[in-house]
């Protein structure tokens, strides 16, 4: 049975380490009758340019890549922490109406035209972790609330 409509992952990001591909793929695995796409973009060759370019450049590519006309919802270290039944809330209710679309920043974060254009922000947690730990957390987190909704012994309370 579906629980979520389409869910989608636009980040940016460069070579992910194997052992963080295979946890997330076991995840999206275990939710196989969950669409959850994942978009990963990159810039190339931006050492030698100043921060404010590169974040500009980084934001307007993840943009160019949302979906259209989803909820989106940014993860950034200024948004609400939620706990996992507010997660499921969150998409159990935008569901009824949208696709859901996670979006990550890179290395400097998302701007505020990212920021402005998510319909929520959520912080994973005060702490600050690599992009492929933070995508293998938003995706366990996903599979969680999946979890959660199937009523499966894999979340304790």
């Amino acid at each position: 049975m579906k629980r979520f409509q389409n869910i989608s992952i636009v980040a940016i990001g460069r070579h992910v380490p194997s052992w963080a591909h295979d946890a997330i793929n076991s995840y999206l695995d275990r939710m196989k009758t969950e669409q959850v796409n994942q978009i990963i973009v990159d810039l190339k060759q931006t050492k030698k340019l100043p921060d404010s370019v590169i974040l500009k450049q980084e934001n307007d590519l993840l943009v160019s890549k949302l979906p259209k006309d989803n909820f989106y919802i940014a993860l950034d270290k200024t948004g609400v922490q939620w706990n996992n039944q507010q997660l499921l809330n969150t998409l159990t209710l935008s569901n009824q109406s949208k696709p859901i679309t996670f979006i990550i920043g890179g290395a400097l974060g998302l701007n505020q035209q990212v920021l402005t254009l998510s319909n929520c922000q959520w912080s994973l947690s005060n702490l600050i972790f690599p992009h492929s730990i933070a995508r293998l957390l938003l995706v366990e987190q996903l599979y969680r609330s999946y979890s959660i909704s199937c009523k499966h012994p894999y979340h304790r309370e």
